[in-house]
């Protein structure tokens, strides 16, 4: 035999389902930084970009968008090509709501994830600016597969736009200290001299720099000179713009070659996005080229 309960303890634990609130799903939370000034009221909006994290980690990922960050750009381009590891390890998920952690220099991305969030690292959510194409404004990968180059640029402008978000980035900046930020270490630059491109041993020894570099897999970038600046037996590449450098390679004809991709290509106007170039016509078109140390 059962002993039946008062009827008061029953309407108290019915009271008490109905009172208590079902739980709740939280929303995930939408990070938003300051857009360039230029582009306030123009139609940016942000939302959350569907594609995933990574796909097909390289160099192609990388577009440069409406920001003047071409050393940005440029640089990633250069680090997802020699180092695509480091990408993978610098930007990680850090919550089911969609929040991501993004570790700056070279040994904070290798360190372990499980402690408290580091001075060199990041939170952000994958929700950045959109033009009315539907497509974000600002760095985004060129086929739309992966989301690391937006979610890295805004965790850039974050973590180093002193507050003011894109519109820090929007100036430039040197190579260098780009590089030091994404892999650690002290970058090696080497600023062309003049006329550096008539000279044979100097050829030669840019040449093999740039071999030793891609095959120690150190990220590599050149800035081209100013408007107005460029040698005649330069190539038709973008005044005060920065391409990333993948390597250097000979021909079957023998002649040795510098290979580049440019994460702002114009079809009509530039050489497109991945081109090389003779070496004495590299040094014609460059006036400095940045070699990453990383950690």
């Amino acid at each position: 035999m059962f002993r039946r309960r008062p009827m008061s303890v029953l309407v108290a634990i019915a009271l008490l389902a109905i009172l208590t609130p079902a739980p709740t799903v939280a929303e995930p939370v939408q990070d938003k930084i300051p857009v360039a000034r230029a582009h306030r009221g123009v139609g940016l909006r942000y939302r959350r970009i569907e594609a995933p994290l990574f796909c097909r980690l390289g160099p192609g990922n990388v577009r440069q968008g409406k920001l003047n960050d071409c050393n940005l750009a440029g640089s990633m381009a250069a680090v997802a090509h020699a180092r695509p590891d480091h990408i993978r390890q610098m930007v990680v998920p850090a919550s089911p709501l969609g929040w991501l952690r993004v570790a700056f220099g070279g040994k904070a991305a290798r360190q372990d994830r499980r402690r408290r969030l580091a001075d060199n690292e990041v939170m952000v959510t994958p929700d950045v600016p959109f033009s009315h194409l539907n497509k974000p404004g600002y760095a985004r990968d060129y086929e739309g597969r992966s989301s690391w180059p937006a979610v890295l640029e805004k965790a850039y402008a974050k973590k180093f736009g002193e507050g003011k978000g894109y519109e820090a980035l929007n100036h430039g900046g040197p190579i260098a200290l780009v590089f030091d930020r994404l892999v650690g270490g002290n970058s090696k630059v080497e600023e062309f001299f003049r006329d550096a491109h008539g000279d044979d041993r100097y050829q030669k020894q840019i040449f093999e720099e740039i071999a030793e570099a891609a095959e120690a897999q150190k990220p590599m970038a050149v800035l081209a000179p100013r408007a107005g600046d460029q040698y005649a037996a330069g190539r038709n590449v973008v005044p005060w713009h920065v391409y990333a450098v993948l390597g250097a390679s000979s021909t079957q004809a023998g002649i040795q070659q510098v290979d580049l991709y440019n994460p702002h290509a114009n079809p009509t106007k530039t050489r497109g996005r991945f081109f090389s170039m003779p070496i004495h016509e590299f040094l014609a078109s460059f006036v400095e080229l940045v070699i990453a140390q990383p950690e």
